[in-house]
């Protein structure tokens, strides 16, 4: 029996992709498709198509139909994945009762090109299945809890994580579902965190909630992590499994228009910063401005003069700063759904300063091509930021710092070497190496991590530094993988490599706060050392600074090891307190009100 239903999930990678992804989407599914009792039910009758990503890229999508009756709860779906998932769902469908049971699973499908099918059907607290795959047949038994949420091992079952949210609209933290893999096995799956976010699209802007959830899907002491994003009326919207670079959302939310929304306050504006040709979508955030004079009301004894309208004050002009997020993400620079720039400027705004964040160009709501976009061409959108500041009439232009993250740290430097308006710069987490020599750093400590002999560790190493010199050079591509020349062989990685903090910052002149959390395992904090060494070697520039935060990661957030692959587990989801508060004390020493 087990060899028909694990047969799919063997094999070459592509396929044991599928299986994570097929057991993740079952797992999820299962939980999708039983509502709790007394809770809302609302029909879809008609379809909604979500789509499917992997690795970024889309392979497929499933229209999803669900229908409420005064006895049951039913949830169909149709849909294709392309190679090498290569799955087409002709039919999926689960039942249940009004009472939150399940009735009847049933899904007819293809996987590369060979016919599955799996009925199963539930009755006192017994699970009978039947399945047929490649003219073979089996049956199987097995008992559940009566409530179980059920999925299908092994084929994508999208629809049922409609289910999921419906159960999750009302779940608690700290909390635990019962579903059951058909025709495998129940298992617990515990709710991990509940937050509020918000989406964005064109046309509006509406709460929703992101539900982190663990699955027990691998190895024991091996769980998946999966992500579910749910409207305030219990519809699903999304979902992920970071571990297998996966993205499941509904099609109006995978536009480039839309974005989510992690950080906010009320009186945020959302501004298009011109840039090279295009616009930058922005996020303006600043403190509220006090009070206007209240006026006399007309029952007090005062005098005419009294009695006059106030004046209006003017507008208070605020010290700001340009956040300028590392990689390819959005303006909240979000990693491991932790929003590391949208809670920085969160906290900044708090300290009484205006900031401004921007989707990268090319990404989000950006304008702009990445593909062809250069670190130089990075360091104009924050001029282009800077000079949109300073024609606003709430910015002190005296008093405007760009702050950097990871690879933003060294687009804000570049951005200093060319922009005299830029008052202060803070270097958080940047390279004090070329981009080649911290790449060839992280090859060596990912290597050393590994179980290779050392003749491998050489080979491999060997193997980047060609790779490296091709992108640099133009010689050598030859030796290249293909697979691997398409994916190097970009202006970005060969700015990225190019890039040298000693030469920039001979032509830095504005002073320097360099900031690095000392369990940065991404860029080692020696790397701060370095910075601060070139920034006081300067011939004209002004002061440097260093602050090392211990006890933090990459992320600036408290972790026990600051390896990457912990920033999924980590409890605590926010940046420390102790980032804002050194920026701020060393701006208001440095950039003293005039």
């Amino acid at each position: 029996m087990s060899t028909l239903v694990v047969r799919y999930c063997s094999g070459p990678r592509p396929p044991a992709a599928l299986c994570a992804l097929g057991l993740a989407l079952t797992m999820a599914a299962v939980a999708a498709a039983q509502p709790t009792p007394g809770s809302a039910r609302t029909s879809s009758p008609e379809p909604q198509t979500f789509k499917v990503f992997v690795a970024g890229r889309e392979l497929g999508s499933e229209e999803v139909t669900i229908s409420d009756d005064d006895t049951a709860t039913t949830i169909t779906s149709r849909g294709t994945l392309a190679p090498p998932l290569d799955i087409s769902l002709e039919k999926a469908e689960v039942v249940y009762s009004r009472a939150g049971e399940p009735v009847r699973l049933s899904v007819e499908a293809l996987v590369k090109g060979e016919a599955v099918s799996l009925t199963t059907t539930f009755s006192g607290g017994q699970a009978a299945s039947k399945v047929a795959q490649g003219g073979r047949t089996a049956d199987k038994t097995d008992r559940i809890s009566p409530q179980s949420l059920v999925v299908a091992q092994g084929v994508l079952f999208l629809g049922s994580y409609h289910g999921l949210a419906r159960r999750l609209a009302s779940a608690r933290q700290g909390t635990s579902l019962k579903m059951y893999i058909a025709p495998v096995a129940e298992i617990d799956v515990r709710v991990d965190r509940i937050e509020a976010e918000r989406i964005q699209t064109v046309d509006e802007t509406f709460e929703a909630k992101r539900v982190s959830v663990t699955l027990p899907l691998r190895q024991p002491g091996e769980p998946v992590a999966m992500s579910v994003w749910i409207d305030a009326q219990g519809h699903l919207l999304r979902f992920a499994v970071p571990a297998q670079s996966l993205d499941v959302m509904r099609e109006d939310l995978a536009a480039v228009s839309t974005r989510q929304v992690k950080v906010w306050r009320d009186n945020d504006e959302d501004v298009r910063v011109p840039s090279s040709g295009f616009a930058l979508a922005a996020t303006v955030s600043k403190p509220r401005p006090p009070e206007p004079p209240r006026r006399p009301d007309e029952s007090e004894d005062t005098s005419d003069e009294d009695r006059r309208e106030p004046k209006s004050p003017k507008p208070p002009k605020y010290p700001a700063i340009v956040l300028v997020s590392g990689g390819p993400g959005d303006r909240d620079e979000t990693v491991a759904g932790i929003p590391v720039l949208g809670q920085l400027s969160n906290a900044l705004v708090d300290a009484g300063y205006l900031a401004i964040r921007y989707d990268r160009r090319g990404v989000g709501q950006s304008g702009g091509r990445i593909e062809s976009a250069t670190l130089d061409d990075f360091a104009e959108d924050v001029r282009a930021a800077v000079r949109y500041l300073r024609s606003r009439e709430d910015v002190d232009d005296d008093r405007i710092t760009v702050v950097g993250h990871s690879e933003g740290a060294a687009v804000a430097l570049l951005a200093a070497k060319r922009e005299k308006r830029i008052s202060a710069l803070v270097l958080m987490s940047g390279a004090g190496t070329t981009g080649s020599e911290l790449l060839l750093e992280r090859q060596r400590q990912m290597l050393s991590g590994m179980d290779l002999s050392e003749q491998e560790r050489e080979r491999k190493m060997a193997q980047q530094l060609t790779i490296q010199h091709a992108v640099l050079t133009g010689v050598d591509w030859d030796k290249i993988p293909e697979p691997v020349r398409k994916q190097s062989n970009t202006m970005l990685f060969r700015s990225i490599l190019a890039y040298d903090p000693a030469e920039v910052m001979k032509d830095v002149r504005q002073p320097i706060l360099v900031v690095h959390s000392e369990l940065d395992t991404e860029v080692p904090p020696h790397h701060a050392d370095k910075l601060l060494a070139l920034a006081q070697g300067r011939e004209k520039g002004r002061s440097a600074a260093l602050a090392k935060l211990p006890g933090l990661n990459h992320l600036f957030v408290k972790a026990r090891t600051g390896q990457a692959d912990e920033y999924p587990l980590l409890t605590d989801r926010t940046i420390s307190p102790d980032l804002p508060r050194t920026i701020v004390k060393w701006i208001r020493s440095t950039l003293p009100p005039s």
